[in-house]
């Protein structure tokens, strides 16, 4: 059967088709845990053999996607690396910050509903277990970069380049926020905080056409969201008024990107490369 086709080179990309790279991603994860597993023990409870598996999968599925969908396009342009105004990525990082509190209270209140099993408890233990300050920073700037830029890359990036074209915004977010919290497993405890994240990100990537914004809100959410368990530090105590002022800042920061989003030459130029 033929596969349509333009003049470029390029082949548009079904949800089917971005659900089943999603799926490969977490396949090849497993995969590559397993092979690392066997040849060091113990690689699957250390960060940053999980971090490195994570980023390979993710790389060899990115690179499977652009030679098939986008063979002759431009990597950049695919993974959506334009140009966005400073207070843009400022306010993005102000919604960040802002939604964290509200998610770390949540995900904790699920927990205590859904406590975590000893299996559960002792992985967490060593993935989180940190001797030395280095290790600890290590452990830091995997979970606020290294992983995040995997999944906005990817989700944000890609998929949701390949999938907007000539598709409606809303339709791109849900779908690919829905891919997000699928491939990273269905656990009672994080699966509400992780949609509202995701759904959140998307729409700031359909708004703004530029993956940088939602990877720079994505960063500072996770800095103050594992920021005491990576570092070692005690975690801050999230008060209802904590609460309501970090959602209340986030809601007048993505206020901020819309009139923003409006008036810049920048954005508009982003969002017209989206088709």
């Amino acid at each position: 059967m033929s596969v349509d086709r333009s003049s470029d080179g390029s082949r548009p990309l079904s949800f089917l088709g971005a659900a089943g790279a999603s799926f490969a991603v977490v396949v090849l994860l497993q995969l590559s845990l397993l092979i690392t597993e066997a040849a060091h023990p113990g690689a699957v409870t250390d960060l940053v053999s999980v971090a490195a598996c994570s980023v390979l999968a993710h790389a060899l599925v990115l690179f499977i996607v652009l030679r098939f969908y986008e063979p002759l396009g431009s990597i950049r342009h695919v993974l959506a690396f334009r140009a966005t105004p400073l207070v843009v990525l400022i306010c993005a990082a102000v919604i960040g910050a802002g939604l964290a509190p509200g998610a770390s209270w949540l995900t904790m209140a699920l927990q205590n509903r859904f406590p975590l099993s000893p299996e559960e408890t002792e992985l967490m233990d060593k993935l989180f277990s940190a001797a030395t300050i280095g290790r600890r920073v290590s452990l830091f700037v995997i979970l606020v970069f290294v992983m995040p830029a995997c999944s906005e890359l990817f989700f944000r990036g890609v998929l949701f380049t390949l999938l907007k074209r000539g598709r409606p915004a809303a339709t791109v977010v849900f779908a690919t926020s829905a891919y997000q919290v699928l491939a990273g497993g269905i656990n009672a405890r994080g699966i509400a905080s992780s949609l509202l994240l995701a759904i959140t990100l998307g729409w700031i990537r359909g708004i703004t056409g530029s993956v940088l914004a939602p990877l720079a809100c994505s960063i500072v959410f996770f800095a103050i969201e594992v920021a005491p368990d990576s570092l070692g530090i005690a975690a801050p105590v999230w008060t209802l008024p904590r609460i309501a002022a970090g959602i209340g800042a986030a809601l007048v920061a993505m206020g901020g990107i819309e009139l923003v989003s409006r008036r810049s030459t920048l954005v508009a130029n982003a969002r017209l490369a989206d088709g």
